[in-house]
């Protein structure tokens, strides 16, 4: 049998950082507490409230 080597990219990057910090940050957008979920005045679509 023949054994795959992994590619560097599967190796050097930090995936379970990566997917910690997009959690907090998608759970941060979800509470209205981020400055993408500020809707611009000139933005279509109806004003929050």
């Amino acid at each position: 049998m023949s054994t795959t080597r992994k590619k560097l990219i599967e190796v050097a990057l930090p995936l379970d950082a990566i997917n910690t910090a997009s959690a907090r940050e998608k759970s941060i957008r979800r509470g209205h507490g981020h400055p993408s979920m500020l809707r611009l005045w000139w933005a279509r679509g109806e004003a929050p409230g």
